[in-house]
């Protein structure tokens, strides 16, 4: 399904969207999360360093490995146990 700006869903049904304006947002936020949690614990971390909590914290996924950046799908709630425990 694509969407364009002039459309929306109607009925509040689920959609599959796809693309890096999809995944961008979501990593993002991600990045920020750990950056804050980081600093709230007083930990000075480098943008390399935040980039290998989120690849370290991603959970495989073989269905998207033709698709996605390594294969992996993002997870939060381990990014959050990556930070803490460092």
């Amino acid at each position: 399904l694509r969407l364009s700006p002039d459309k929306t869903i109607i009925g509040h049904t689920y959609v599959f969207l796809e693309g890096t304006s999809m995944a961008a947002p979501l990593v993002a936020a991600a990045t920020a999360m750990a950056r804050g949690l980081s600093r709230s614990l007083n930990q000075n971390r480098t943008p390399a360093n935040i980039k290998n909590l989120l690849i370290a914290s991603s959970e495989k996924n073989t269905a998207l490995s033709t698709h996605v950046f390594e294969g992996n799908i993002l997870n939060t709630s381990q990014l959050s146990t990556l930070v803490r425990a460092q």
